[in-house]
């Protein structure tokens, strides 16, 4: 969740007398030290501070919420077939996307009550997340997803029904981080839940996706403060740019087909971003490294730019 105005200058203050009492604060801001104490306890539930003597927590916290299963791929026919196993889902990915870069990675998303479930959760903990926030259905095993020749044959799990219960369950960790990771199937639910909340009271929302055109993209985009797109079709690049800058308003967007051209949206401008021949990457199997490298560059301060460099450097090492 983002600080008010007033939270953000008593955390600075703190950081340089982090020993100050609450009635010292008070007659230094020309407040109630029972406003004050309110103050500390907002930032206190907001992470910024922990513990006696204000120690000030610099970590950035982000929150993802999306599935986890595990994915049987299918090629071919007969003994010739090829199948692969592998662990699957956009929270595996986001976090394997954001490990080692000191980021506090929290999920929510929902496992089933068997052995598959372990294995998910042993995942998800390589990946440097925690995972206190999953739930464990009673009656379901873990999700699995059937793909023959790259496309979903056959589908086990949990429907959006009981994903969506999960997330209003942990809506407090959702709603008290600085940045929110969204899956794709999410995003008209969540916007929607958190539609009357005051936009500078929630966390950075963001999202990626894969579409073949403009019309693909969803209008509750524009509650989101960083997107980035996917586009199978070089021709619709432009076009799904220009769409994007129509809704978001002040927020950022990464949109391409990963080999022609880059546009990206930089608080109500679009802008061009040249891909160098070295720079080509697969959207479709490295959108969650373009997402996680644009939020790790904004959350370190950087500007637009210098996060889509980081967000590109990332996929085209996992291509």
């Amino acid at each position: 969740m983002r600080l008010t105005a007033r939270e953000i200058e008593i955390l600075e203050f703190i950081k340089k007398h982090p020993m100050i009492s609450q009635e010292e604060l008070a007659r230094h801001f020309g407040i109630t030290r029972s406003s004050v104490a309110v103050h500390i306890s907002n930032l206190m539930k907001k992470g910024a501070i922990m513990g006696k003597g204000y120690v000030v927590n610099e970590q950035v916290s982000i929150v993802v919420i999306g599935r986890v299963f595990l994915e049987i791929n299918i090629y071919g026919l007969g003994h010739a077939a090829q199948i692969d196993l592998r662990y699957a889902g956009f929270a595996l990915e986001s976090c394997k996307a954001l490990k080692g870069l000191g980021l506090h990675l929290k999920v929510v998303s929902m496992v089933g009550n068997d052995d598959l479930a372990l294995d998910l959760v042993e995942e998800l903990q390589s990946r440097e997340a925690d995972i206190a926030y999953l739930v464990r259905h009673s009656d379901k095993r873990s999700s699995r997803i059937v793909r023959v020749d790259g496309r979903i044959a056959y589908e086990e799990g949990f429907d959006l029904g009981d994903y969506e219960e999960t997330i209003s369950q942990k809506e407090w960790v959702a709603v008290n981080c600085h940045w929110l990771l969204i899956e794709p199937v999410f995003i008209d639910f969540a916007a929607h839940k958190w539609m009357d909340r005051d936009q500078e009271r929630l966390p950075y929302m963001c999202t990626s996706l894969m579409v073949d055109s403009a019309d693909q993209i969803p209008e509750s985009i524009s509650r989101f403060s960083v997107a980035v797109l996917g586009v199978r079709d070089a021709l619709e690049v432009e076009k799904c740019a220009g769409l994007l800058l129509e809704r978001m308003g002040q927020g950022y967007a990464l949109v391409s087909d990963g080999d022609t051209c880059l546009l990206y949206i930089d608080n109500g401008s679009m802008l061009e971003f040249p891909l160098l021949p070295s720079q080509k990457f697969n959207p479709e199997k490295t959108l969650p490294y373009l997402l996680g490298g644009m939020v790790y560059g904004l959350s370190s301060g950087y500007n637009a730019r210098q996060a889509i460099r980081m967000a590109v450097g990332s996929a085209c090492g996992n291509n």
